[in-house]
């Protein structure tokens, strides 16, 4: 008998300070999370997920995630590792919820509510909670326990398939693929690399190539060639996403590893010392030499049996299958060289989040006062640029003026100087003794050469208008470029304030990533589009002055109706020249006809010394930019004074953590 009391005083000893430590390392942790998670910070869900998962790696030194769309074999993979068909399988997506698996003494469920409370139920009834079909809304993630001697160094993530129909359990995929320590991605070998299964990838795999392999499943359904095919083609397509890439089949790992003879072996050695412990902490066994005896007998029986049975087959299949190039690779690539301390590394993380959320607040306070300064800066050169501008296009506008005025004298005067006097001649009827005669009769006209000079152009008034607009344009859009310019370094400066772990405050880290990754859109634009309005509307005047057109058109129109004003004189002369007189054309009847066909009165209105509509255009811009100027500061020193009150309180919190505990 007292050969087995160290054994039974190891067994109770052993109960009591695991317990003892897991409680006080999670009271640490409580500890800094009411700390962190304060109202005050008005703390992120992922900053509350954060501590459920410090509270699960105080018991488990590494996770792996397993993950992949459903049907593509991760709950038979995983049944495979555990050697046990714990996990439900079906063609349907049956895993709805996220399974941490864990080492455990028993085969046991664990499930915990969105409300926190918790239940256990026997590992048989996973797949009630599990089934998508079933819709468990109130479940927040199971926790499966199995004696596996695996998971005593490696916990597992069982996810939901990230096409999923539940947008909740996918995004909390989305969320454990950043902080897990590996990633085992589920794909089927047949269909490798297929746009849906890329397009996944990229939305939830493209920053974790380090820590993720690729097991394509079913491999025994294909041969060797057609294997060999899809793993080329999968590590042409899968390089920016996985480390590795292995074919395997799940099915024939299960089959293998559930009738492997150390897993009997290991499966044989858990049952006896759960059924000795159970027996030895209940206090209602006698326990005694014949107790131990009776134990050992069975438990040598049943060694005997599995020594006994043929393995061949299974170890075969089990080679066949892979899966030990899969365990392979999480003992090289994922498991850590070596590990500190539980407590060290946790104290060393709880001070390095302190830190992190400093340091994004802290940023973000400078960032809205550095953008602050940028838009005050602007409004204030536009302001003054503006005046400028002003000034300046009274003066070019009385320029244009005189020079229009000018051109129109020019062109009427070429016009007249080239309006000539000319003899006509009309036969007339004179009656004689010989009957009716025709003589001619000599009388003055006037016609336009026939080489009667182009309109003088007018180049140098549209020339005048397009440096004016230019100008002024220029003037505006330098103000306007340098203050992008300041938005762009600050944007720059500022885009890369992520949530690499997804830690910072929802509110103000959400705003000051969308803000600076959207600047043009949430403030630049606004300016953009206002100047573009004023620049489309001023080209609009321009076109519709089109003044070389105008002026042609004026100019050729004029020469017309002069030319019919003559011809209809000479008309009406040889109808009745007693009646008719053919005068000449007066230089003034021709300046009003040319302002008549030129529309001269709308050009006059709409280039004004002191009232353009240029300076209409530019007096509208300076008040949208005034308007959107201060909407955008008001909002930006709110945001700043909500952040900055938080920025102070995380030294205090910081410098307690090594006092704690």
């Amino acid at each position: 008998m007292k050969v087995f009391d160290g054994l039974i005083q190891e067994i109770k000893n052993k109960k009591t300070i695991k317990k003892e430590r897991i409680d006080s390392l999670e009271a640490f942790i409580k500890s800094i999370s009411q700390k962190l998670l304060d109202d005050n910070f008005h703390p992120s869900k992922d900053l509350k997920n954060l501590f459920d998962k410090y509270l699960r790696r105080a018991k488990y030194p590494m996770e792996v995630a397993i993950v992949g769309q459903f049907s593509s074999g991760k709950s038979t993979f995983l049944n495979a590792l555990l050697s046990k068909d714990v996990l439900p399988t079906g063609i349907t997506p049956v895993t709805s919820k996220v399974n941490f698996i864990n080492y455990g003494d028993e085969y046991k469920l664990k499930i915990t509510f969105k409300s926190g409370a918790t239940e256990f139920h026997d590992i048989e009834h996973l797949a009630k909670y599990t089934d998508q079909r079933k819709a468990i809304e109130d479940i927040k993630y199971l926790s499966i326990y199995a004696p596996v001697e695996m998971l005593k160094e490696v916990s597992f993530v069982d996810t939901p398939g990230l096409n999923s129909q539940s947008k909740f359990d996918t995004q909390t995929t989305n969320n454990i693929l950043r902080d897990v320590d590996g990633i085992i991605w589920l794909g089927l070998i047949d269909s490798v690399a297929k746009k849906s299964e890329l397009d996944v990838l990229e939305q939830y795999l493209p920053n974790y190539a380090n820590k993720s392999v690729c097991l394509l499943n079913q491999k025994d359904r294909l041969n060797k060639e057609e294997i060999q095919t899809a793993l080329e083609y999968g590590k042409l397509n899968y390089k920016d996403y996985f480390s590795e890439i292995i074919a395997i089949s799940a099915k024939q790992a299960l089959d293998a590893r559930v009738h492997q003879k150390q897993n009997l072996f290991f499966n044989e050695k858990n049952r006896f010392l759960k059924d000795i412990n159970d027996d030895i902490l209940s206090n209602d066994v006698k326990i005694d030499e014949e107790f131990f005896s009776n134990k050992l007998s069975y438990y040598n029986d049943n060694v005997k049996k599995i020594k006994n049975k043929d393995f061949k087959h299974y170890l075969d299949e089990q080679a066949d299958s892979n899966i030990l190039e899969v365990l392979k690779f999480i003992d090289n690539v994922i498991r850590p060289k070596a590990q500190e301390s539980k407590i060290f590394a946790m104290k060393k993380d709880f001070a390095s989040l302190c830190e992190i959320l400093q340091n994004e607040y802290t940023r973000i306070t400078s960032v809205y006062l550095d953008l602050s300064e940028i838009i005050d800066d602007f409004s204030y050169n536009l302001e003054i640029g503006l005046k400028k501008v002003e000034s300046e296009l009274s003066r070019q506008m009385e320029i244009l003026n005189i020079k229009i005025n000018e051109n129109i004298s020019l062109n009427v005067s070429q016009i007249y100087s080239n309006i000539k006097p000319v003899k006509k001649y009309i036969l007339k009827e004179k009656k004689s003794l010989l009957g009716i005669k025709y003589i001619k009769e000599e009388y003055q006209s006037y016609m336009i050469q026939s080489s009667i000079p182009l309109c003088i152009s007018n180049k140098d008034c549209i020339e005048l208008l397009d440096s004016i607009v230019n100008e002024a344009m220029t003037e505006v859009e330098k103000i306007l470029k340098s203050f992008e310019k300041e938005l762009l370094l600050w944007q720059l400066k500022n885009e890369k304030l992520t949530k690499n772990r997804a830690v910072a405050s929802d509110v103000e880290f959400n705003n000051i990533r969308y803000f600076a990754a959207g600047i043009y859109e949430s403030i630049f634009k606004d300016f953009i589009v206002g100047l573009d309005k004023t620049d489309t509307y001023i080209k609009m005047k321009i076109s519709k002055l089109a003044l070389k057109n105008r002026f042609d058109l004026a100019y050729e129109k004029t020469v017309k109706q002069i030319i019919i004003q003559i011809v209809n004189m000479q008309n009406s002369y040889e109808k009745n020249p007693q009646a008719s007189v053919i005068n000449s054309i007066d230089e003034s009847e021709i300046l009003l006809i040319f302002k008549e066909n030129l529309d001269f009165n709308y050009i006059k209105r709409e280039l004004e010394k002191d009232d353009s509509f240029l300076k209409t255009s530019f007096d509208n811009y300076k008040k949208e930019v005034s308007d959107i100027s201060s909407i955008s500061i008001n909002k930006i020193h709110t945001d700043f004074n909500t952040v900055n009150k938080k920025v102070k309180l995380l030294d205090d919190i910081k410098s307690s953590i090594y006092l704690i505990f």
